[in-house]
Order: structure tokens, then C-alpha cells, then sequence
């Protein structure tokens, strides 16, 4: 890959959930996720933290 990015993502709902493991997948740094539901963001934050 050519360019690897730093992504925080708003929202941690389906799409944000599907975008940010491929992105990750794809080599891309997630840096960060926001929701208005924090045991959301959580879940997901602790999802991406388990496939690094």
C-alpha cells in the first residue's frame, strides 16, 4: 500500500463497525472512535483493539 492513514471515526453504529475493520484490515491506523452511546463506541474500540 502506497499511503497508510490515522482514522478516527463518529458514530460506532453498522457502517462505521464495517468501514473501520476493512480499513484497518487494509493496513490503516484507527485512532480513535466517538458515539453518543460510549458503551458502543467501547464495544467497538475494544473489537478493533482484539484484530491488531
Amino acid at each position: 500500500m502506497a499511503h497508510s492513514y490515522d482514522i478516527a471515526f463518529v458514530g460506532s453504529g453498522n457502517l462505521a463497525t464495517h468501514l473501520a475493520k476493512n480499513l484497518q484490515k487494509a493496513g490503516h491506523r484507527i485512532v480513535g472512535v466517538s458515539s453518543r452511546r460510549l458503551e458502543r463506541a467501547e464495544e467497538l474500540a475494544a473489537h478493533l483493539s482484539r484484530d491488531t
